[in-house]
């Protein structure tokens, strides 16, 4: 197989001075279909911390299976705003088992149960938060079973700001990358990970968008944001 290597560069709207910066990245584009998504060794590529209003790069950030190809990107259109990912919009039935970062657990997501308990909400639709564009959709094994993301642009063409939703836990996958969403579409069914846990949704939103998939309780919480605080802040109008 091919492997091609690309430089681009995003323009990024910084927050202080009002002033665009470039930053160009070196991405490791594999045969893996029209997305182009990446899953090969790891590419570290070592830039300064620096948090922006669309995007947040890290240190050594690592670029793995979870990498947005160009062609993704340029796909992903201004959503007109956020829904919850069960139930929704106001995920009606379910309850939040867990939330993001709890006392003394560095929790990254939120965990999402039917008011049933137990398995009851095994099988349930799991939905698109909002519009956006799927660029992975695999069994990632382990604790974590078949995850879905998405890349999402709450700001505008002219000036995107960049967020990924991360669906994990999932029994089924209706969606493949490149697809592209409506808030509020199917995109797989609530799983429990090959019977490891009872069934519920772990659902994450990144502005590191791209980021490795890692434990679901991690100490480094850069580029993590609250699920229900941002989705609450940005309810369709």
């Amino acid at each position: 197989m091919i492997l091609t290597m690309l430089i681009g560069k995003i323009i990024v709207w910084l927050n202080s001075g009002g002033k665009f910066g470039l930053l160009t990245l070196a991405l490791l584009v594999g045969g893996c279909g029209d997305a182009g998504i990446v899953n090969r060794t790891p590419l570290s590529i070592p830039v300064d911390s620096e948090v922006v209003d669309s995007v947040v790069v890290d240190t050594a950030f690592v670029v793995d299976e979870g990498a947005i190809s160009p062609e993704i990107l340029v796909r992903v259109l201004p959503v007109d705003g956020f829904d919850y990912p069960v139930g929704p919009p106001n995920a009606r039935d379910y309850y939040k088992f867990r939330g993001f970062l709890p006392k003394d657990l560095e929790h990254l997501g939120e965990d999402w149960n039917g008011t049933g308990g137990g398995n009851t909400d095994l099988g349930d639709y799991v939905y698109a938060a909002a519009d956006g564009v799927v660029f992975y959709a695999e069994d990632h094994g382990g604790g974590w079973g078949l995850v879905i993301r998405m890349v999402h642009n709450y700001g505008s063409k002219a000036i995107p700001q960049y967020i990924e939703t991360l669906y994990a836990h999932v029994a089924s996958a209706w969606v493949h990358p490149g697809n592209r969403m409506k808030r509020g579409e199917i995109i797989g069914t609530i799983g429990n990970a090959g019977g490891i846990y009872h069934a519920h949704l772990h659902f994450e939103m990144r502005k590191a968008i791209g980021k490795g998939i890692r434990a679901g309780y991690a100490g480094d919480t850069a580029g993590f944001v609250d699920p229900t605080k941002f989705i609450e802040a940005h309810r369709p109008k």
